[in-house]
């Protein structure tokens, strides 16, 4: 699987971030996250990324991070070129 990120709906809230180290540790523990969200003041750029500890949420329903973005920023699956389009239009 793969997760998509659009920095425009991110508001940098780290609900991915909490709501992945509680998948990992059963506490909401950011520094044991697979995800690192940050976001600059000044000028607004949001820095996302995933590394490798990342589990696609095995053993969950849904991919959690994607569940739980309040904005809409993370999508999972394989992005098609016609999705693309539609959202370019």
């Amino acid at each position: 699987m793969r997760l998509n990120f659009d920095p425009n709906r991110c508001y940098s809230c780290k609900s991915c971030q909490l709501i992945c180290s509680f998948h990992h540790t059963g506490a909401f523990w950011p520094a044991k996250s697979s995800i690192d969200v940050y976001r600059n003041q000044q000028n607004g750029y949001v820095k996302w990324s995933v590394d490798n500890t990342c589990d696609d949420c095995v053993n969950e329903i849904e991919t959690l991070c994607v569940k739980n973005c309040v904005y809409g920023a993370l999508t999972s699956g394989v992005r098609t070129v016609a999705q693309d389009r539609e959202e370019k239009s």
